[in-house]
């Protein structure tokens, strides 16, 4: 298994000390990746020196740390389900509990947690009870609220938080009809007697399933902060999950963004999002998929935790995030970003394809329309850089630019096609909108690139619109296939075209200098490689596991040679030719050497180690290449 490779973000760490208080650092700790891999955390809680987390797994998962970044697993809280599970959610056999909260209340500690049915409503939430942390010292209370048919709500993701008089509430929800509030009884952690009401709170109806869950509300100077999360979790780096936020000054709500929008009509300010890998060849962020907000006030500190549901440095396990959190001048909660993956990689081919009616901008002559796809050039889109960080969209076809009309001010006016790369009107700044898509704000006139009314229909002209986040303004940028058959900067998996063996990092090895085997094919990162452009024709191959290079290293003959994979170093010895044969498999050709990636054997055998050889020996050199 990698070692572990914490990554720390805006503030360097030059070193970091763990102590019984938390973070002793030669500067601040601000944002860090731990070691806790874990779904669905809970809110950090600490007794004495040590904090505690809890999450999703057999019999809800227990954690302890004393450093907030070194976690030990402490074993279920329930080795077997709790008594009300068997007749509330029977199709949970497996004692699979779910996105657990904590705190204290008079003195004790409350720990809520769901079992539930996977896709239905068909779900309750619980609540134990403890004196201390002690892992085996939890004691059930049963059942608080549930659900299922012919109830609007889900009773998932429970929330438990304390309002400015004192009194207690857990917010919960997942899709059906949104995130709710009810008051919660101190004495015994279940719903008071005399406020039976459920009072909804959230809703994302921007969404066709309301993917909205995973809410956390936190009492601050006079505001409730409702945190959400949106879209889809659980798809590994292709996961859309994202926070958004927004406040209120009762329980109950309303909650409104920061723009004033309610939040159970739809609002929601972005507070913490990712860049997800769309399949469409794009770079994506090493870390995907924020979710499950807590925040924890230690002294004079507030630390907000949540997971990200893809963590490329831990093989694609979900893993927990610590952020230092601050309060703006506004009173909103903030922390710090991640790096995001540049969005676009200039100089490659698009096509770009409307949310709104799926068909692709098209070049008809001069004029700009949406077309249904049919495969031919004008469907097909150059984007490069033009400064300033926006870019100039040249057509494949016929050369020309999508560009405003000179001087064009008016939303509705239709866009053209025009010579002129240098002029404003055709550059254009392409920002992430969510989902894979992507916003087009014209540089000269603010406007976005609009398809008019919503059209479905072919061969509409498009234009030009003030900025409305709608489907008509959304667009997804898919890079197309090179003359070789590579979409450049694509994860790819390469597999043998006789047999099943795929190119394989052994053990998931992180070892600079490490020599590459193979293995059948899993469907893990170790077996995944991006191919990106080195030169006109030429590529390096770089693990998604290790984040090393192929490289090729000469035997004492110099005629054969072995591959290993070692940091980037630019040379030809990292730099690979992949060209098609006539029989629709690939070689893959080392520049540096000359020699073709080949795997010995008749039938080679998993474990087989790579080698280089020179060219003819048949099917052992060719190979399959399909895109992940």
């Amino acid at each position: 298994m990698p070692k572990l490779a914490r990554r720390i973000t805006s503030i360097t760490l030059a070193a970091v000390i763990a102590t019984g208080c938390g973070f002793t650092a030669a500067k601040a700790v601000m944002a860090a990746e731990t070691d806790c891999l874990v779904r669905d955390p809970s809110t950090m809680i600490k007794e004495g020196s040590t904090y505690w987390i809890y999450g999703t797994g057999t019999g809800i998962t227990q954690f302890s740390s004393t450093d907030r970044l070194h976690w030990t697993n402490r074993g279920p809280v329930f080795p077997k389900a709790p008594d009300w599970v068997a007749s509330t959610v029977p199709g949970n056999k497996d004692n699979n509990g779910w996105a657990p909260d904590i705190r204290m209340i008079d003195g004790k500690y409350y720990l809520y947690y769901t079992y539930s049915q996977f896709g239905t409503n068909i779900s309750g939430i619980g609540v134990a009870i403890n004196n201390t942390l002690d892992p085996k010292g939890w004691v059930d209370q049963g059942l608080v609220i549930s659900t299922g048919k012919g109830i609007g709500y889900n009773a998932l993701d429970p929330c438990i938080f304390q309002d400015a008089g004192g009194g207690w509430w857990m917010s919960f929800g997942s899709y059906f009809n949104g995130i709710k509030v009810i008051r919660i009884d101190p004495k015994t952690g279940k719903r008071v007697s005399d406020d039976q009401n459920v009072y909804p709170i959230a809703s994302h109806p921007q969404s066709s399933i309301n993917a909205i869950e995973a809410s956390a509300i936190y009492y601050h100077d006079g505001y409730y902060y409702l945190f959400v999360n949106w879209d889809a979790c659980c798809a590994g780096s292709q996961s859309t999950y994202n926070v958004r936020i927004g406040r209120s000054k009762s329980p109950t709500g309303p909650y409104l963004d920061k723009d004033g929008k309610d939040m159970i009509q739809g609002g929601g300010s972005l507070f913490l999002g990712s860049l997800p890998d769309f399949g469409s060849g794009l770079p994506f962020d090493d870390e995907v998929g924020p979710g499950h907000a807590g925040i924890l006030k230690d002294g004079d500190d507030y630390w907000f935790s949540c997971h990200y549901e893809w963590a490329r440095d831990k093989s694609g396990a979900t893993t927990v995030n610590v952020f230092k959190l601050s309060w703006d001048a506004q009173g909103w909660p903030t922390v710090p970003q991640l790096p995001h993956s540049a969005p676009i990689t200039p100089g490659l081919a698009y096509k770009i394809t409307s949310e709104e009616s799926g068909f692709n901008l098209y070049a008809a002559g001069s004029e700009l329309v949406q077309e249904s796809d049919d495969g031919t050039k004008p469907n097909v889109w150059r984007i490069d850089r033009a400064g300033d960080g926006y870019y100039s969209i040249v057509s494949q076809d016929n050369g020309l630019y999508i560009s405003a009309i000179s001087g064009s001010k008016k939303p509705g006016d239709s866009l053209v096609l025009s010579r002129d790369a240098k002029q404003p009107e055709a550059q254009w700044r392409l920002e992430p909108g969510g989902n894979g898509y992507f916003k087009l704000t014209n540089k000269a006139n603010g406007l976005c690139l609009d398809n008019p009314g919503g059209s479905h229909k072919n061969g509409q002209k498009i234009g030009q619109w003030t900025d409305n986040g709608l489907p008509p303004q959304r667009w997804r940028l898919l890079v197309q296939a090179n003359e070789h058959g590579i979409v450049p900067n694509a994860t790819y998996k390469l597999s043998m075209a006789a047999g099943s063996l795929c190119v394989d990092v052994p053990g998931a090895s992180h070892e600079d200098g490490k020599r590459i085997g193979t293995w059948t094919d899993n469907g893990l990162l170790p077996q995944r490689w991006q191919i990106s452009p080195a030169k006109p024709g030429e590529y390096t191959i770089k693990s998604q596991e290790s984040g090393l290079y192929l490289t090729a290293q000469l035997d004492n003959n110099r005629s054969s040679g072995m591959v290993l994979q070692t940091a980037e170093n630019k040379k030809p010895i990292q730099q690979w030719q992949i060209k098609r044969g006539s029989d629709g498999a690939f070689r893959i050709t080392n520049v540096g050497t000359g020699l073709l990636l080949a795997v010995p054997g008749n039938p080679p055998e998993a474990g087989a180690k790579l080698e280089l050889e020179q060219e003819g020996k048949g099917k052992s050199q060719a190979w399959v290449i399909v895109r992940e």
